[in-house]
């Protein structure tokens, strides 16, 4: 996939902070709630490179309101550091795009395995 085409899938996913009290960051994601249900089951996976953050508890997807809630400690981390962290997961997902579609059927685990070490070099 070309890099343009790459930029083009980014400029879609647009985040905003809706809350941001003590310990708890709400963030919309435009178009959640449209996103086929088929790739919901990649939920768990989306979670658990949040949570690679030191500091991150827990974290929901809410499809109805198309918000990712988490939890953290702001002992830890900082709203601000959880924030770009998911910028993050979202620039190395759209950049191995075709190694996700070659390896999500039939090598799922090997796929959620190479790409949490690419995030955990970028911790």
């Amino acid at each position: 996939m070309n890099k343009l085409k790459k930029q083009f899938i980014k400029s879609f996913i647009k985040l905003t902070v809706v809350e941001n009290k003590s310990n708890v960051l709400k963030v919309h994601v435009a178009k959640l709630s449209e996103l086929d249900k088929k790739y919901k089951i990649y939920d768990k996976y989306l979670e658990d490179a949040i949570k690679l953050l030191k500091g991150v508890h827990s974290t929901h997807i809410d499809y109805e309101h198309s918000v990712i809630v988490i939890h953290y400690d702001e002992k830890s981390i900082t709203s601000q550091k959880i924030y770009q962290w998911i910028k993050i997961i979202i620039d190395v997902t759209v950049d191995h795009l075709e190694f996700i579609e070659k390896h999500s059927v039939n090598d799922t685990e090997y796929m959620i395995k190479r790409l949490e070490e690419v995030l955990k070099q970028k911790l």
